[in-house]
């Protein structure tokens, strides 16, 4: 069974077709660890937001991040991230909810790193900071409504950083419905890949034919 993460099946949705397949493709083969290019970030972000490390702290802690460029990276985006919130305080959350799709071929995790109050209603969000490809919100309910429940406590939310954007479900029925869609489409592309490899293996392991005299 494949798995993603909440920002991982949110990039593959919101591909195009044949860079779709491709990423499926790579998901395919065999591999130990795959790298969050955001994890600290998020963590570090999220820990500040909730008044869990001083500013000293959060500095101290960008700077530990080994790789130039992801520092630099979690830099701008906690700016971003601070300004975003204008104030409002968060509760930092890490409960994490996994759901298969509806064949059971992948599995998808949704890991919000902070919760806040919105209209009143309790908030799970997660931290997008992905540049290419661009969220739209047909893909991120697309994610969020695996998970979706008729009386749920609280909503779920994507939070993309880059556009200042929150990707809220609401109406649990109508974003059920869409997750399920989206979902389909890429067991379809798995069913497809896989038969298609299979087929190539077939045919590399035929004899070839053999001219004689």
């Amino acid at each position: 069974m494949l798995n993603f993460g909440t920002s991982a099946y949110l990039k593959l949705l919101s591909l195009n077709s044949k860079p779709r397949d491709t990423e499926i493709k790579k998901r395919l083969q065999p591999s130990d660890s795959r790298y969050d290019y955001y994890k600290e970030m998020r963590r570090i972000a999220s820990n500040h937001a909730a008044n869990m490390s001083t500013w000293i702290e959060t500095q101290a802690a960008i700077q530990a991040i080994k790789r130039p460029a992801e520092r630099r990276d979690a830099g701008e985006a906690l700016k971003r991230f601070i300004k975003w919130l204008d104030g409002r305080s968060v509760t930092r959350i890490s409960d994490i909810e996994n759901i298969p799709s509806p064949s059971g071929l992948f599995q998808v995790k949704f890991q919000p790193n902070f919760e806040l109050e919105i209209e009143g209603t309790p908030t799970r969000v997660h931290i997008w900071n992905t540049q290419n490809p661009k969220p739209r919100l047909r893909e991120a309910i697309g994610v969020l409504g695996l998970f979706v429940q008729n009386g749920d406590a609280f909503r779920r939310a994507i939070l993309s950083l880059r556009t200042g954007e929150l990707f809220v479900a609401q109406n649990a029925e109508s974003v059920r419905q869409l997750a399920t869609l989206l979902a389909l489409d890429i067991e379809k592309r798995i069913q497809r890949i896989q038969e298609n490899e299979s087929g190539d293996h077939s045919t590399d392991d035929r004899p070839s034919d053999t001219a004689i005299g």
